[in-house]
């Protein structure tokens, strides 16, 4: 019954990827999103790797703990694409970055008090490496969507739905993937715990497959013309050194 849901899983995975491989070609979307699709035709290779070794018990998992290092690498890209294309005009500002790279951090230390309670039992000690950057980067990326969807709300954007799909997905695995490590740190390796993982990343896919099937909405005009500007963002960033100073001095 396992081997059946596994298979199952890994068909419905490779189906997800295919078609929003093809979503973001057809819709033109590959400069865009460059990294994302990058990051995708990448998994579908990786998969294919991984199913080529997968005989072999003692090459199955170095070619996993390999192929494992591209796909942090490129969902981290993927993210950070997609995150400035709505707030590239924030970077300008230190506390802007200090809270995305705050974010980083605390997903940085979970991931490492993760890797000394509870180390992976079947892992070398390069696996370990991988296994641990890996949720590393899920925890962060599961941070960083949070506080992407944070300032959305906050600054009213109605656009970037795509942008938006994809972080919520990234987001959906860092979540689940927090989910699960707390879950097997009180349950064990054992029974639903193994299957929080894959059932992230097939979540992540479908919302994917879901937002890059619709059409943009189009913004109105009267909302455009009171979006934030350049003059706002100074301000912005004179109050917040302004603040700055009269907490200092409180201090």
């Amino acid at each position: 019954m396992e081997a059946l849901l596994t298979k199952l899983v890994i068909g419905a995975s490779i189906g997800f990827q295919l078609i929003v491989l093809l979503l973001l070609l057809k819709r033109r979307l590959k400069r865009r999103f460059l990294w994302f699709l990058i990051y995708i035709a990448y998994e579908l290779i990786e998969l294919a790797v991984r199913l080529s070794a997968a005989g072999n018990k003692h090459l199955y998992f170095k070619v996993y703990w390999l192929t494992a290092i591209g796909g942090v690498i490129f969902s981290v890209m993927a993210v950070r694409e997609s995150f400035l294309n709505v707030f590239w005009m924030y970077t300008r500002f230190r506390w802007f970055t200090r809270i995305v790279w705050g974010c980083v951090g605390i997903g940085l230390l979970y991931a490492a008090f993760r890797a000394w309670s509870s180390p992976p039992v079947h892992a070398s000690r390069w696996g370990t490496v991988v296994v641990d950057l890996e949720l590393a980067v899920d925890y962060s990326l599961g941070l960083v969507g949070i506080l992407y969807f944070a300032l959305v709300r906050f600054q009213k954007i109605r656009e970037h739905q795509w942008e938006s799909g994809i972080i919520s997905g990234f987001m959906t695995i860092g979540v689940l993937s927090a989910v699960g490590a707390l879950a097997r740190f009180v349950f064990g390796p054992q029974g639903f715990t193994r299957w929080v993982a894959p059932v992230a990343y097939l979540l992540a896919e479908l919302e994917w497959v879901f937002v890059l099937s619709r059409l943009e909405k189009e913004i109105p005009e009267w909302v455009r013309e009171r979006e934030l500007t350049v003059d706002d963002l100074t301000r912005l960033n004179e109050y917040s050194r302004v603040l700055g100073r009269i907490l200092g001095r409180r201090q």
